[in-house]
């Protein structure tokens, strides 16, 4: 699937969160995620504004943490009263701020508390594929992500950890249409070290073609591949997934991804229900980590899941 790409400038000030416009499907949102190999401890987070949903406007958390031993999800809707501020993401539960030294993820319940810092590994870059209006307009009309090194301190249940690993995040602000415009997606973006990182995504929305993108960054230069493929180990449940392969063709080059899932959450929002797997990822023979977003809605049913295989679907900390 080849795609265009129209570059967009980002910069410090779009850290911060935007005017919302009028559509009452306006949302700003960040999501990221990071994985320590050394302790075999990992997460992955978002944070939507949702102005125009409810009276108050509302804010949806997906969080999810895991370690060897537990797995703890946090999968909730609170209003927007409870804000952490107009300028930055979440409430006292859960923040994304940004200051002089980088973005800041501080998260904090009974069983898990976290405080990361993410230092980027290269520019915040735009790779979305414009062949979809319903993936530029309806869902990430303004999008932009990066890799990072990640280090802080994390406590799952009564083990604490010091983090130094690495992370992937994005931002995104605009109409996000959930009721319409996602039949089945992936999105798999991950580091293998310093000077090896990638990001992907294939979109299918009713009515429109497969369209992907992909990059790969090599030494801090964004390299945007001609086309992407991907391939899903999908489990028995039809839902989650043992993880799968990206290749991303650049010319007659083409760059393999493989990866194993460890372990995984199931997140839901807006009747639309998505798989995250944290996984070792192989590439070129070295190894790293990736985070294995999916979707299956082809039908665009509305039924609700039960059945996980591989993820959890119960908020709070239980074990793996």
């Amino acid at each position: 699937m080849a795609q265009t790409t129209v570059f967009h400038e980002f910069s410090a000030t779009d850290e911060a969160r935007h005017p919302r416009g009028p559509d009452p499907w306006w949302q700003e949102s960040v999501a990221f995620n990071w994985f320590d190999r050394r302790h075999g401890i990992g997460g992955m987070h978002r944070i939507g504004h949702e102005p125009g949903h409810g009276p108050e406007g509302t804010i949806a958390h997906h969080h999810g943490v895991f370690d060897a031993h537990h797995r703890f999800r946090h999968n909730v809707v609170v209003p927007m009263t409870n804000e952490l501020s107009d300028a930055w993401f979440g409430d006292t539960s859960a923040s994304w701020t940004c200051d002089e030294a980088g973005p800041r993820f501080r998260f904090e319940t009974d069983a898990v508390e976290l405080d990361l810092r993410y230092t980027d590994l290269y520019p915040l870059t735009d790779f979305m594929p414009r062949a979809s209006a319903a993936l530029t307009e309806e869902f990430a009309p303004h999008h932009y992500e990066s890799s990072s090194r990640v280090v802080g301190t994390a406590r799952v249940g009564a083990a604490t950890y010091g983090i130094d690993g690495f992370g992937h995040r994005d931002h995104s602000w605009g109409v996000r249409r959930w009721d319409d415009a996602l039949a089945v997606h992936r999105w798999v973006c991950g580091v293998i070290e310093p000077d090896v990182a990638f990001g992907s995504i294939t979109w299918l929305a009713p009515g429109s073609p497969l369209v992907g993108g992909g990059y790969v960054v090599c030494d801090g230069e964004v390299r945007i591949a001609d086309a992407t493929d991907v391939v899903v180990w999908l489990e028995a449940d039809g839902v989650t997934h043992r993880g799968g392969e990206l290749a991303l063709t650049f010319g007659d080059e083409r760059l393999v991804f493989t990866c194993h899932a460890t372990d995984g959450w199931v997140n839901r929002h807006h009747d639309v229900v998505w798989i995250d797997e944290l996984c070792t990822v192989e590439h070129d023979g070295r190894t790293g980590y990736a985070d294995f977003e999916v979707s299956h809605n082809p039908r665009m049913g509305t039924a609700p899941v039960s059945v996980f295989l591989r993820a959890g679907d119960v908020n709070g900390l239980v074990p793996r």
